[in-house]
């Protein structure tokens, strides 16, 4: 599938003016060093680095050159959440940079609205607008392309409650347009399919939720190996079901689960729906901390059964409103020679107020 949207460590096509050659050698440690760090998905190193390397470029390149651009959107793409208005900046002087190389309706400045709408808070709907324009103008509306711009514009919109209705709209007339213009099989689908189940389920709609994440499974079930969307909709599902109080429904995700991770007899057993425990009147009044660690079993599939206390400090309602609680948690449970198989492991509930 079409991915230009992404961009990963700039290659740049560098034309490096005269300069002296220890100048030139420098910058090129840096952005060979940035480079690595990008490859070795080491974030406090790409952040040094890439700033290493757009101070050097300033001596290299003029300042509203593509490649110095370049520097500036990689530099952008590594600044903590702390120093925002710094990204927002580097990336509105690439836009300029963009423009004046490529012109305005470029496939190239998609990449740059899509970021400023991460990085520039205060203008983000702004640049949210302006991107779907741009893909508009460059693309059919109802083609596949102009489909994906919008899945990635939905995925943006994710991370800013503010703009999570306008990411709802988009990912699901995103999925209209698949549905009806690619193949069935296609990742294109699934990954339609999965957005809108989280959208769904982040807007509460559980049914439609379960029926999003159900056919990106029922999708997969061609492939002959366990892809990742198969088993994150499994995992979904499980606690979705829960809260319908389908647990026979949720069983079969649960022992699906473990049939695609394969098992290490030294990994912990982590709960794929839980429910936490109620703090009792009498609890909050005679004592604002305490902790229970029980040892529990889970059965073929993935309930609780048996607790035994092992530890537990504070009120006595801690021990009951932990049991109560942990007995509904759902696992994937264990498998053994390909079988699933009753396990124990251990729980550990804080109680403190802050």
């Amino acid at each position: 599938m079409n991915r230009s949207l992404l961009i990963g460590a700039l290659a740049l096509s560098l034309s490096l003016p005269l300069q002296a050659a220890s100048e030139t050698s420098a910058f090129d440690q840096a952005y060979h060093a940035y480079q690595q760090a990008i490859a070795a998905k080491d974030t406090q190193a790409a952040l040094v680095h890439a700033r290493e390397a757009y101070r050097l470029g300033a001596d290299l390149y003029d300042v509203d050159s593509v490649d110095y651009a370049n520097l500036g959107i990689n530099l952008a793409k590594q600044l903590p959440p702390d120093e925002q208005d710094e990204a927002a900046s580097l990336l509105k002087q690439a836009l300029k940079s963009y423009k004046k190389a490529y012109g305005s309706q470029s496939e190239k400045l998609l990449e740059i609205y899509a970021r400023l709408v991460e990085k520039d808070f205060d203008h983000r709907k702004s640049h949210l607008s302006a991107l779907l324009a741009l893909g508009e103008e460059i693309y059919t509306e109802d083609s596949l392309a102009y489909a994906n711009l919008m899945l990635e514009a939905s995925r943006i919109c994710m991370r800013d409650s503010q703009l999570a209705r306008k990411g709802r709209n988009l990912a699901s007339d995103a999925l209209e347009i698949i549905q009806e213009k690619a193949p069935k099989e296609t990742l294109e689908r699934v990954e339609a399919e999965y957005l809108n189940g989280l959208w769904a389920d982040g807007f509460r709609k559980k049914e439609a939720a379960i029926e999003h994440f159900s056919t990106v499974i029922e999708l997969l079930d061609v492939l002959e190996y366990s892809h990742p969307y198969a088993l994150a909709a499994h995992s979904r599902l499980v606690p979705l079901l829960e809260q319908s109080g389908r647990s026979d429904d949720a069983t079969a995700h649960c022992l699906a689960i473990a049939q695609m991770k394969p098992w290490d007899n030294n990994q912990e057993q982590k709960p794929l729906f839980r429910q936490e425990p109620r703090w009792t009147p009498a609890a909050l009044k005679r004592g604002k901390k305490g902790s229970v660690v029980l040892d529990i079993t889970i059965d073929k599939q993935g309930f609780v059964t048996d607790m035994e206390v092992l530890d537990s400090q504070g009120h006595k309602d801690f021990i009951k409103e932990t049991k109560k609680a942990v007995k509904k948690w759902r696992y994937a449970p264990k498998f053994q020679d390909g079988q699933p198989v009753a396990a124990t492991t251990k729980v550990r509930m804080d109680f403190f107020v802050r």
